[in-house]
């Protein structure tokens, strides 16, 4: 066995892994080009945003999609138009973005963390029963490095007791869930088209659904709840100004064209890296479903305690060594522990409200016992960065360089 990089021994790779430059072009140009050239950048007047939220809706196969500013104003959307209401309890991930419970406690409903699988970023639905209670408005599922979540377990549990799902997609552009679109399982899939995602924009948001009714209610709550094309000014509910412009909408439309290609090879990439580890004692990595389809926005790797004679951290360090860009715990700890408004219960000044709001059902604390396995998960997680920009080559050198320190001692 070679030694280690960290050791000081030669690196299985001496050169960089390709970066993620190259993503606009001259179809990105021209889709600018049209827009500028229309007069008007503003979503009402123009053409473009229209256009991404029907060639997104065809693409995922949706009656609707309503584009909006970011993943975390989709995930609003999808709240106002489901009514939620203050005191209201939403079911949410312990392993997602601070976007993931602002839009909560936005308004004014408290997020609930539900724990995920074992060895898993993802909910688990078991999890999600135990903390389902009266109060519960809603189920946000999510899609984390574009693994998908085992969605029937959780549908059936929203059905029976009435409670909508929401599937926050964010990192999971045209992942398949049993030959399904994640983002089509639920009421609503909410998408980020943020710089670092499958389909980046900068800044950018996308809800689906197939109900004409929450359709209808997003899009007026996206317009700073107006009402359009009354004679008269309409605002028949609080909304937020969530509109995307025509400039973000005209690069979506081209990206949009350009993400066949791309997905096919994030997870063709981390397929063949899947497959190089199998067998690794020590090494665990998400196996798909039949039907299933990863889009990998990250790599996950699972590292038992003493793989190669290290720590999950030490492990992440020793492969960063041999030229893989590669890191340990993602967010380190979850999110409602992370963001200090929710652990601290000051969203709003001094208040505490949502939390002791008198609308509240109950009391809600949150603890470093709430979900010990997105903990267990997140400790022995390994994260390995990906793109649409590698190629077999650094499939070759990410599974020879697990191996090689996996086989260290």
């Amino acid at each position: 066995m070679a030694e280690l990089a960290i050791r000081g021994g030669e690196p299985v790779r001496s050169t960089p892994f390709p970066p993620r430059d190259g993503l606009y072009g001259d179809d990105d140009l021209e889709e600018l080009r049209q827009a500028l050239e229309q007069g008007t950048l503003f979503r009402v007047e123009g053409q473009k945003v229209r256009q991404l939220e029907a060639e997104f809706a065809d693409r995922y196969g949706a009656k609707h999609a309503i584009a909006c500013t970011s993943g975390t104003a989709a995930l609003h959307l999808a709240l106002m138009a489901l009514r939620t209401e203050p005191g209201d309890e939403v079911i949410v991930a312990p392993v997602t973005d601070a976007g993931g419970l602002i839009p909560v406690v936005t308004q004014n409903a408290l997020p609930v963390p539900a724990d995920t699988a074992p060895r898993s970023l993802n909910l688990h639905a078991d999890s999600v029963a135990e903390r389902i209670s009266e109060r519960t408005r809603a189920i946000i599922p999510v899609h984390v490095a574009g693994v998908p979540v085992d969605m029937a377990p959780i549908l059936e549990l929203a059905e029976e007791r009435g409670i909508a799902v929401i599937e926050d997609c964010a990192q999971a552009h045209q992942a398949l869930h049993r030959s399904r679109y994640v983002g089509t399982h639920g009421q609503v899939g909410c998408f980020s088209l943020q710089q670092s995602k499958q389909l980046a924009t900068g800044e950018g948001g996308m809800c689906v659904t197939d109900d004409d009714e929450l359709a209808a209610r997003m899009r007026i709550c996206m317009d700073k709840g107006w009402i359009r094309g009354r004679t008269e000014r309409a605002y028949p509910m609080v909304g937020q100004n969530y509109r995307m412009n025509e400039l973000t909408a005209a690069v979506g439309l081209a990206q949009l064209r350009k993400l066949d290609d791309r997905v096919a090879v994030r997870s063709h990439v981390g397929g063949l890296v899947r497959q190089g580890i199998e067998g690794i004692r020590g090494l665990h990595t998400p196996e798909p479903r039949p039907g299933d389809r990863f889009t990998y926005w990250f790599f996950p790797v699972y590292v038992e305690d003493g793989t190669g004679g290290h720590s999950p951290e030490e492990f992440a360090a020793a492969l960063a060594a041999e030229g893989i860009p590669a890191s340990h715990g993602y967010i380190g700890q979850p999110m409602h522990l992370l963001f200090g408004p929710v652990r601290g219960h000051r969203a709003y000044g001094t208040s505490g409200c949502p939390w002791d709001c008198p609308l509240a059902g109950r009391a809600i604390r949150y603890s470093r016992d709430d979900c010990p396995s997105a903990e267990d998960a997140l400790a022995h997680l390994v994260m390995i960065a990906m793109n649409e920009f590698y190629t077999d080559r650094e499939a070759e050198d990410m599974v020879t360089a697990l191996r090689k320190v996996a086989g260290a001692r």
